[in-house]
């Protein structure tokens, strides 16, 4: 899918009619309040050209994350369990600071199978996919982190974010997985 083709009012009224997500939730978890959103989704026809929101009555970093946050739902369906799993260690190891080292330590996982996974899921064993899978799910932060302040939310903001990402920068070689970008919309 690209995001050309993405009918993000759409996507999320499919969505939320086939009881996959509901309002409240895409609410908490994009910062938008439910009555703006509800008004978005009252709206007719398709108002997003890619990833731009064209009149919807939505702020412009709204309608980005409300974007991003429906194309990461309508892809979530056809994405491997290799590829959930390696976006969880990467998480850890990137947005949380945890060292392949730390990871192993905590989970009695040997740092080489780390690495072996990391570098090629199909040449571990499903018995060590599973004791990642489940031992670093354990690790994965479970507070609720409050939404970012709308009005605050600047282009410097995700710029600060993103640059650890950016090739050449220090320590900064991997791009984040793409279903982790939803972390720049919290502290």
């Amino acid at each position: 899918m690209t995001a050309e083709a993405l009918d993000v009012r759409a996507e999320l009224r499919a969505l939320i009619e086939h009881r996959s997500v509901a309002l409240e939730a895409i609410a908490q978890m994009t910062g938008i309040s439910e009555s703006t959103l509800s008004a978005y989704l009252a709206g007719p026809g398709t108002e997003h050209q890619g990833l731009t929101a064209l009149g919807t009555g939505l702020t412009p970093d709204e309608s980005q994350r409300l974007a991003v946050f429906a194309a990461m739902l309508a892809a979530a369906g056809s994405v491997p369990d290799d590829d959930r799993v390696r976006g969880m260690l990467e998480g850890l190891t990137q947005v949380s600071g945890l060292t392949v080292a730390n990871i192993a330590s905590l989970t009695g996982i040997a740092e080489s199978d780390l690495d072996a996974f990391s570098e090629d899921p199909t040449g571990v064993s499903d018995a060590v996919k599973y004791a990642i899978a489940t031992r670093t799910s354990y690790l994965v932060p479970r507070e609720r982190r409050q939404p970012r302040d709308v009005e605050t939310l600047s282009d410097t903001d995700v710029r600060q974010e993103l640059e650890p990402f950016r090739s050449g920068a220090p320590g900064g070689t991997r791009t984040p997985n793409r279903f982790l970008r939803t972390e720049l919309l919290f502290h």
